[in-house]
């Protein structure tokens, strides 16, 4: 299952975006998991987040081509690359007060350092009756398995007790259990610190 042309890259190096988007674009399955992603998100959009006219911001996009596939999308990451429109760190999120229609984020929610940061910038950004969607690993019995034995940059550690992990980098040392650990245990706690962000619910797949 590992990808041989990822041995002994960093990470957190451009020279690991440039493989990335190789693998992206070599591979047909993988390209249409992110088309359902990318579908998904937009179906999901234009069902429940009315009829704002207002951006529509992709975060942690990495070699994402969501803009691509959807040109109305600003595609961002915190680390520049050729194919996003902003840099843009989504604990600090350079834009006006209640101007997003959607926050966008696939596969890059265990990577913030700090949870709170993000969700105090979707209360400050995202306009009246829009959201944010976010797509993470799941948890589920083969999951907590697999994601422990491929990752060597990355943890799967369904116990760290604080939402805070001041990771090594923009992707060294995340754990890929945060969007469980926030969504799903720590449910209750959310509700108390995101009291502005309504109608918060998760929805879960394998």
């Amino acid at each position: 299952m590992k990808e041989p042309r990822l041995a002994g890259k960093d990470p957190d190096s451009d020279e690991m975006l440039v493989v990335h988007s190789k693998i992206l674009y070599e591979k047909p399955m993988i390209r249409e998991v992110f088309e359902k992603f990318y579908d998904t998100c937009i179906a999901l959009d234009n069902q429940y987040f009315g009829n704002s006219k207002e951006q529509r911001i992709e975060i942690g996009a990495s070699v994402s081509f969501f803009s691509k596939k959807y040109p109305q999308i600003i595609s961002t990451d915190i680390k520049h690359a050729d194919n996003l429109d902003m840099v843009v760190d989504a604990q600090n999120m350079p834009f006006e007060n209640n101007t997003i229609r959607a926050i966008y984020g696939i596969n890059c929610f265990h990577h913030l350092p700090n949870p709170n940061l993000f969700f105090k910038e979707l209360e400050r950004t995202l306009d009246i009756g829009c959201a944010c969607i976010l797509i993470d690993p799941y948890y589920g019995f083969t999951s907590r398995r697999f994601y422990k034995k491929i990752f060597n940059s990355e943890i799967f550690d369904m116990d760290q007790k604080e939402w805070v992990n001041e990771s090594l980098g923009f992707m060294n040392g995340a754990n890929q259990a945060l969007s469980y650990i926030v969504f799903q245990r720590d449910k209750k706690k959310m509700g108390k610190h995101v009291s502005k962000l309504r109608n918060c619910t998760t929805k879960t797949a394998q």
